[in-house]
């Protein structure tokens, strides 16, 4: 899990100035928040990044990595937390069926092993490639995007969920950025 605590420094810019409180853009990259490599194990859900502060959550892509299938798709996934509340979760098959089974479909009835990319992107929720292992009819790869905007006064935080048998490997990079 990474941790991170978001301050208003004195170079971020200042849009109004109210009385006694600067209101400073959000639009401005105060950090990239990541997760590199972090295992879940089978019948887990970690914490993969936590924000604390006042902020804006903008973008962020993230990697599953692991062997799974359509059936397991249902089972691995996200989970974002703000101030303290649950407000999405996300498993990869959601992830597909957010995006009309553009990846999986590829990659499934390619009948060949490799890398497959949709060929129409989301712009808000996306999945935008995979490493497909025909022989296993399964991911061993699977990158998804987010584009949206996410305020929050207390914390965010992205949670990895596992509920299969085995392990997953997350990596998550998440630009976060300033908000009054």
């Amino acid at each position: 899990m990474s941790i991170y605590y978001l301050d208003r420094p004195d170079f971020a810019p200042i849009v109004l100035n109210y009385p006694g409180r600067p209101l400073y853009s959000g639009a401005s990259l105060a950090l990239e928040a990541k997760a590199e490599y972090h295992v879940i194990s089978g019948g887990e859900t970690e914490d993969l990044i936590t924000v604390y502060g006042t902020g804006r959550f903008t973008h962020a892509t993230i990697l599953f990595g692991g062997k799974f299938g359509w059936a397991d798709m249902a089972n691995i996934g996200i989970e974002i937390w703000i101030d303290d509340s649950k407000r999405a979760v996300w498993s990869l098959q959601q992830f597909e069926l957010f995006n009309a089974l553009a990846l999986f479909n590829k990659a499934y009835y390619s009948g060949a092993d490799g890398w497959y990319y949709p060929d129409v992107l989301n712009p808000v929720i996306g999945t935008i490639g995979g490493r497909w292992n025909n022989t296993d009819k399964a991911f061993e790869e699977y990158y998804v995007y987010l584009n949206f905007i996410a305020e929050f006064v207390d914390s965010f935080v992205m949670k990895g969920f596992n509920k299969t048998s085995t392990d997953v490997t997350f990596t998550v990079r998440a630009l976060v950025g300033y908000y009054p």
